[in-house]
């Protein structure tokens, strides 16, 4: 999740700590939804300065660690946070339905 979140999320700096806010705009992303991803973001921030280098032997001693635990509960709110609106559409059910 690290790693994804790195390759997903834009921000100001090259140290991956200011997101870049501006760029998850409304339309495309809700207020609330904004929200989370800062929220989310400091999580990430603060998960990734916390683990452990060298990484421990198993992942269940990584997940097993308070500051993992709270990611992970970090992740379950903001996934609450983006589905309240549920899946958006991909381009192949969204041309279909057109067409149709």
């Amino acid at each position: 999740m690290i790693e994804q979140w790195a390759d997903w999320v834009r921000t100001k700096d090259d140290d991956y700590k200011v997101v870049d806010i501006d760029l998850y705009c409304e339309p495309v992303f809700t207020r609330s939804e904004q929200a989370a991803i800062l929220r989310f973001h400091d999580e990430w921030n603060e998960a990734a300065d916390a683990t452990p280098d060298p990484m421990p032997w198993t992942v269940e001693e990584l997940i097993d660690t308070p500051v993992w635990s709270r990611f992970g509960e970090a992740a379950a709110r903001t996934l609450e946070v983006f589905k309240r609106r549920g899946e958006l559409l991909d381009r192949a059910k969204f041309d279909a339905n057109v067409k149709g």
